[in-house]
């Protein structure tokens, strides 16, 4: 606070106009140029809700009126929750915070000055400082290409695993393979001390 004062910025990035216009745009694309899915069972879920959809292409058109039932029916709010619930993030928010995010390929060595590629030693060391930082909304882990080449079918969780360890912050990731999905649960248990807590 300044001199007794608070100062409560509003930001609008968009007029109404330039929003609906950009919705127009993207039904236009979904509609007519559709999206690639990789996901048999994707594409089978978007077919089945109507979407039209050439499997040999793995593409889906999908039509504005799916596009709307979606948006009417998705929710208004909602929380990203945190290992802390002192730090869940509720959207919308007048609060604005900081993402340490994913794209943290090279590492600057405070103590060797020079520029390499991230280890998973850097980023448990930057999700501890993030723990502390008051403006730190949430984290989505870094790559590490070190951990990519030498665990190829773990680094992910690993890595989403260090960032439960070293923050109580909310972590947003996403696991790419459904085997991977009992290692994570496993890790989870023994870092939130029971099934309960996951």
């Amino acid at each position: 606070m300044l001199w007794g004062y608070a100062v409560k910025t509003q930001c609008q990035f968009l007029s109404e106009d330039e929003r609906l216009r950009i919705h127009e745009r993207s039904i236009d694309i979904l509609e007519q140029v559709g999206i690639k899915f990789l996901s048999d069972k994707a594409l089978k879920i978007l077919e089945k809700n109507g979407a039209k959809v050439d499997h040999s292409e793995k593409l889906a058109k999908i039509p504005r009126e799916m596009v709307d039932q979606a948006l009417k029916t998705s929710p208004k709010s909602f929380v990203l929750g945190a290992r802390n619930p002192e730090f869940n993030v509720a959207h919308p928010s007048e609060h604005t915070g900081y993402v340490l995010d994913c794209g943290g390929v090279f590492t600057y060595d405070y103590k060797t000055s020079e520029r390499r590629y991230s280890t998973l030693k850097d980023c448990e060391q930057a999700f501890r400082v993030f723990e502390e930082m008051s403006l730190g909304s949430y984290v989505w882990p870094h790559s590490v290409p070190d951990l990519e080449k030498t665990h190829p079918n773990s680094s992910q969780v690993m890595l989403d695993l260090t960032s439960l360890m070293w923050t109580s912050k909310h972590v947003q990731d996403e696991l790419t393979d459904p085997r991977e999905v009992p290692f994570m649960i496993e890790g989870m248990k023994a870092i939130l001390g029971s099934e309960e807590a996951v």
